[in-house]
């Protein structure tokens, strides 16, 4: 977060359980961003591949906006 530049993009890759959104991964960004004085915009996202039995490994693509 200390060297993105304005309107940058963040290309964010993790895994999620078939039963949890993206909408939780986006919150941990924005909670990490909030520190920083910027917030996500989501872009996109989308479930690269299976993981493993029930766990999915997804990709979101945020624009980082500053707030201050």
């Amino acid at each position: 977060m200390k060297v993105i530049k304005k309107n940058g993009i963040i290309h964010y890759h993790s895994i999620l359980g078939k039963d949890e959104s993206y909408e939780k991964l986006l919150l941990e960004i924005n909670t990490v961003a909030l520190g920083y004085g910027l917030q996500s915009e989501l872009i996109s996202w989308k479930k690269v591949k299976s993981y493993a039995p029930k766990i999915d490994h997804v990709v979101l693509d945020c624009k980082m906006v500053n707030i201050t």
